[in-house]
């Protein structure tokens, strides 16, 4: 022990480098146990963290919910240590319950559902954020609304699983069906030439063609929770439908074909992806416990970038920031990647 206590202090590097309130993260140095004695947490921001796992090396704690957001800074056995190497998000909106990805607007503002039980009328089933954190009401009368797009038109796209319908949003007071008959229509997604790709968690993804003609495109396996779409540099669909398996496959549909295969096997429950203008994939990993952001670069390397708790999507403006939906928060945390080129969500 008595080397342990003259053992010098160091924190070389926070896994993840992210993280929102609730999330674990392990912190890499050396010299802890010396430092900790019998403490139960961590100072980080001036609020407690409590500490699951404690090695000489290695800690593991869980960002407290009441914690002030940005870099982080700790404090070890009254040192303070700056520049962890990790960064706290922010809490950007509340009492919201999206179920797949935010979408971020032409005019900067962040639109999110409240998508409530299965049958249930909610009174508010679209909020519309500002860049500023305001949030407000922007539509109701959507039963269950799931997922959101916008269209090349600029008009906002949602789907309805309980209805089976997606609904054009021109403006609050400018509301129509656009296609219906789409089963449990989930996630939806606008590919470059316009189409409306709906998935049906089901087991069909259906394409609605300019001219509102839906047909289906591909089958895959049904999920018991919702299919999630995002459309790649490649052009082609990406799809999540994850099951009651352990790990589940992020899947991809090439331009113009009719079967689906594995991009990217081995999420635990993948939910809401997006991809950054470097061509990164981003996709929201929803296992309880074990939740966050995975990014899968272009070579096909998957990386935990972010911790949270349980995350059902994410999007990413042109300023670097990326949203990332809770079940009932959506945070904001400024990694640098921007959005896509050209992508409609």
């Amino acid at each position: 022990m008595v080397g342990f206590l003259r053992e010098k202090t160091s924190i070389q590097r926070a896994v993840p480098g992210y993280a929102v309130p609730g999330g674990r993260v392990m912190i890499m140095g050396s010299g802890f146990n010396g430092r900790l004695g019998n403490a139960a947490c961590l100072d980080v921001n001036g609020s407690a963290a409590p500490i699951s796992c404690a090695r000489s090396k290695m800690l593991t704690i869980t960002i407290p919910e009441d914690i002030t957001p940005g870099a982080a800074h700790m404090v070890i056995g009254g040192e303070a240590f700056e520049n962890v190497g990790l960064r706290i998000a922010t809490v950007f909106a509340r009492d919201v319950h999206p179920v797949d990805n935010p979408v971020v607007g032409a005019d900067g503002y962040i639109y999110t559902t409240f998508s409530g039980p299965r049958g249930e009328k909610t009174a508010v089933s679209v909020f519309r954020i500002s860049p500023d954190g305001r949030c407000e009401s922007y539509l109701t009368d959507i039963m269950n609304p799931t997922s959101l797009a916008f269209g090349p038109d600029g008009a906002l796209y949602v789907s309805s699983r309980f209805t089976g319908s997606v609904y054009r949003v021109g403006s609050p007071t400018d509301v129509s069906v656009y296609a219906e008959g789409l089963g449990t229509a989930t996630g939806i997604v606008f590919d470059r030439r316009g189409n409306l790709l709906v998935g049906d968690r089901c087991g069909t993804i259906f394409c609605v063609g300019p001219d509102r003609k839906v047909v289906p495109l591909v089958t895959i396996p049904p999920s018991v929770a919702a299919f999630h779409l995002c459309i790649g540099p490649d052009e082609s669909l990406y799809i999540t439908n994850p099951d009651i398996s352990t790990y589940d496959a992020v899947l991809r549909v090439a331009p113009d074909a009719s079967e689906a295969e594995v991009f990217y096997p081995g999420i635990k429950r993948p939910q809401g992806m997006a991809f950054d203008s470097e061509g990164n994939l981003y996709v929201a990993k929803a296992m309880a416990g074990d939740s966050g952001i995975i990014k899968i670069s272009p070579r096909g390397q998957a990386t935990m970038i972010v911790s949270g708790p349980v995350l059902v999507g994410l999007a990413l403006d042109q300023s670097g920031n990326m949203f990332l939906a809770g079940t009932s928060m959506i945070y904001m945390l400024p990694i640098g990647a921007k959005a896509l080129h050209g992508a409609l969500t």
